[in-house]
């Protein structure tokens, strides 16, 4: 029997430059240098990144808004409220019930970012010298308000000039807050081990290929792409989908490339180790959908992570070429790279 990927040897860090690929933002991953100590695990090293990355804010300046505050003052300015004026008859020592704008921090930016603080500062296992740094960073936010996060409040931000250097600290705390963070209660946080769930890493290892080649290929048009069968009658509305997990299209040849994380890239069968016949039907069932790619070499690539030894079939199978891959994700990042650009080549 083949074995599986052991996920627990995926350094911390590697997992880290998925994230970052994931995201959009693979210039981060400079944050973590290769010869950086692996950190005991995930919240750790995102708490080293969020720390380093508030310290930055920080310096830059922590972000404003203008907010409405309601005021008794003998000075007008804002907006003037008269039904409470007249109601608490201010108007009769001099003042006036008013509505001024001032800028403060307190903004939902602000109040995530605290909230998040708070959240690691309760993490039972976070390094000494990261609860230190945090209630340091902490202080910074006091006139901030401590707030319970809902889902929809990372749903309406707006970003510009003055709050740009904020999308990627918040995409660190939405990760925070919906990977790591399994349960709130009033008391305690409970925080989820997300390099240890294989679904959870199998759609990281999706997402990462598919951004990689995405950012570094910048003259190909990299997708997840839908194809239509050539069906037609009542069976047609009962066809599966067919998905994509990455369509890699240059001027002269396209790419359609499939990730596997679950399996092993080999079976034992009949005392034989062969490829996972599923897998192959279903990249070819791609290639031989793809009507509208003819005139340009058609490839379909079967991706999975090393296990035991590194696979590289090459070949053809009718008229498309075909190949079965690995790549190591226990190693180090410059390997990961490199192996991925060798492997559409």
């Amino acid at each position: 029997m083949t074995s599986q990927i052991n996920i627990s040897r995926i350094p911390i860090k590697n997992i880290y430059y998925m994230l970052v690929y994931s995201w959009g933002y693979p210039q981060e991953h400079k944050l973590i240098t290769v010869s950086q100590r692996d950190e005991k695990d995930l919240t750790n090293l995102l708490c080293f990144v969020l720390i380093s990355k508030l310290k930055s804010l920080i310096k830059k300046g922590i972000y404003k808004e203008y907010k409405e505050v309601q005021q008794v003052s003998g000075i007008l300015r804002g907006k003037t409220n008269f039904t409470e004026s007249i109601k608490n008859f201010s108007f009769k020592q001099g003042k006036m019930h008013i509505e001024p704008d001032e800028l403060t921090i307190d903004t939902l930016y602000n109040q995530i970012i605290k909230r998040i603080i708070i959240t690691l500062l309760q993490y039972e296992t976070l390094e000494p010298k990261y609860k230190i740094e945090l209630k340091r960073i902490l202080f910074y936010f006091n006139l901030v308000s401590d707030i319970k996060i809902k889902e929809q409040d990372f749903k309406h931000f707006i970003y510009h000039k003055s709050n740009y250097h904020y999308k990627f600290i918040m995409l660190l705390c939405r990760f925070i807050w919906t990977k790591l963070l399994l349960h709130e209660s009033e008391s305690h946080d409970y925080f989820n081990d997300f390099t240890r769930d294989h679904k959870e890493l199998a759609r990281l290892f999706e997402k990462f290929v598919r951004n990689f080649y995405a950012l570094e290929l910048s003259n190909c048009t990299v997708r997840s792409e839908k194809f239509h069968w050539a069906s037609s009658g009542t069976l047609e509305s009962a066809l599966p989908e067919m998905r994509t997990d990455i369509s890699i299209e240059s001027l002269d040849e396209k790419i359609i490339l499939d990730t596997k994380f679950y399996h092993s890239a080999l079976k034992q069968s009949f005392n034989k180790e062969s490829i996972n016949s599923e897998h192959v039907y279903q990249v070819f069932s791609y290639l031989m959908n793809d009507y509208k790619c003819r005139n340009l070499k058609q490839t379909g690539i079967l991706l999975y992570p090393e296990v035991n030894k590194e696979i590289s079939f090459d070949g053809t199978i009718h008229q498309f070429s075909f190949k079965v891959c690995t790549v190591n994700l226990y190693g180090d990042w410059k390997n990961i790279h490199d192996r991925l650009l060798n492997i559409i080549t």
